[in-house]
């Protein structure tokens, strides 16, 4: 007979399955990894099951994460997954890291006050474009434009485009400033000569660029 469970049990199930959705596994995906079946790991997941270190372990591997990663708070949203990838320069239609190479990373609580309760994404910065702002291998939290209805366009904050370019997509940060003038650009802070153009912001969705979403915070791995 099962034991009853409790809301540590039930809040690690949610967790478990906010990972795994994360990476853009199906619950018999994981099932799969695990080698056990779709109804267990939905067990686990509803928090139904007691866990132990060795299973947590077994879990953690399947996807891809740390045992703390399993155990921490998800509402503190600290922990997040990085399967995206940007940078001027670095020219893709779909900047998604394959499955087994995503990894989870840890940002600090400050970097989750904004936009409290909305979903947030891990970006690994590749490219030049912001390097003097946003050194190349930093980690950039993003919030996408299309998963809020309080998205908010600031200057001075950082926004991620998709601009056509080489043929191709580039996923790239620029930070919002204001000329004298008052007109709005979106503008790198770059050293390379060929990618210090800024662009003009006319609209979330131009013939030129299209918004993402904004930057909350970027981080250096430790």
């Amino acid at each position: 007979m099962a034991d009853e469970p409790d809301e540590n049990d039930i809040k690690l199930g949610e967790r478990i399955r906010e990972l795994r959705q994360s990476l853009g596994l199906s619950g018999e995906d994981l099932a799969e990894r695990m080698g056990t079946s779709k109804v267990q790991v939905s067990r686990w997941e509803r928090g139904t099951r007691r866990f132990h270190l060795s299973l947590l372990r077994q879990i953690a591997s399947a996807i891809d994460v740390a045992v703390v990663d399993l155990l921490y708070d998800s509402e503190s949203a600290d922990a997040i997954i990085v399967k995206y990838y940007a940078g001027n320069g670095v020219t893709t239609d779909e900047p998604e890291i394959p499955p087994n190479e995503r990894y989870s990373f840890r940002i600090p609580n400050e970097g989750t006050q904004l936009y409290r309760g909305v979903r947030k994404h891990g970006i690994e910065m590749r490219g030049q474009g912001a390097e003097l702002e946003i050194p190349i291998g930093s980690i950039a939290v993003l919030v996408k434009k299309d998963e809020t209805d309080s998205f908010m366009f600031v200057v001075g904050k950082w926004y991620l485009i998709r601009q056509f370019a080489s043929g191709k997509y580039q996923h790239m940060a620029k930070i919002l400033e204001q000329d004298d003038a008052g007109t709005l650009w979106l503008s790198p802070r770059t050293s390379a000569p060929g990618l210090q153009q800024p662009i003009k912001y006319s609209g979330d969705n131009t013939k030129e660029y299209e918004l993402v979403g904004q930057i909350v915070g970027f981080y250096r791995p430790l």
